[in-house]
């Protein structure tokens, strides 16, 4: 299914408008999604964009024609291995496996010397994991593929701190944020502009772990239900912990 064929089913609330072809791109140099930015706009709305432009996450974003999502978690090679020296980072493992053991702090220096960002919780939630979900659901293997590595394989930090339970952290800024203080499940209508859960159920989509702690870094974690954490330290590293690349280009 081409890119605006499935981001047109994201949701019945949410305005489509068919982007020029120029930006109708689903692949870039193969390891990457890229979303035009009519879409990404239609989809995560212009006070949440704003929000990220205002705290460095995307100073670009006025000129930004597409946001670039990797399809898959990152792998160690050699300039994942050099990019990690360069930030004084440590890494671990073989060549051409996933990056784990990271946490998350560590994780946000490697992929902005890598020239990325880490995708955050509106863009995982609100786009790129309704995204691939619509591919499969058009039986594309490809997209079945990605989907069980996140389901099946790694979880991944996302930009997002959460502070004090209330704020919620993105770059250099930070907002308000009213959030569920209890676990259970959501869907995507009940997803806020932030891509958090509105209101939470029993029955759902996708789990939500709430914050226990006045600092907290954001996983989006793995299992059918694509558990939404907000329950690890910025410092906490687990091995199925990767990372995935973002960028507005």
């Amino acid at each position: 299914m081409p890119i605006d064929d499935a981001l047109a089913q994201l949701g019945p609330s949410i305005k489509y408008e068919t982007p020029k072809p120029r930006t109708i791109t689903a692949l870039s140099d193969g390891d990457f999604f890229k979303f035009p930015i009519t879409d990404v706009k239609n989809n995560l709305g212009k006070n949440y964009l704003n929000f990220l432009k205002d705290s460095g996450y995307a100073p670009n974003l006025d000129n930004a024609t597409e946001l670039g999502i990797a399809k898959y978690p990152l792998k160690i090679n050699k300039e994942v291995k050099e990019a990690a020296e360069t930030a004084g980072i440590s890494i671990s493992g073989k060549a051409n496996s996933y990056l784990a053991s990271i946490n998350h702090t560590d994780s946000r220096k490697l992929v902005e010397t890598l020239g990325y960002r880490l995708p955050t919780t509106a863009i995982m939630y609100k786009l790129f994991i309704p995204y691939i979900k619509n591919l499969t659901e058009s039986e594309d293997k490809d997209a079945k593929a990605m989907l069980k590595v996140m389901t099946d394989t790694k979880a991944e930090w996302l930009e997002d701190l959460i502070l004090n339970k209330n704020k919620l952290k993105i770059g250099n800024d930070e907002t308000g944020i009213v959030l569920p203080m209890q676990d259970n499940r959501f869907d995507r209508s009940d997803i806020n502009e932030f891509g958090y859960p509105s209101q939470i159920k029993d029955q759902g989509e996708f789990y939500y772990w709430y914050p226990r702690n006045n600092e907290v870094a954001v996983i989006r974690s793995r299992g059918s239900e694509l558990l939404l954490n907000c329950d690890w330290a910025p410092s906490d590293s687990g091995g199925v912990f990767g990372v995935r690349l973002a960028k507005f280009f």
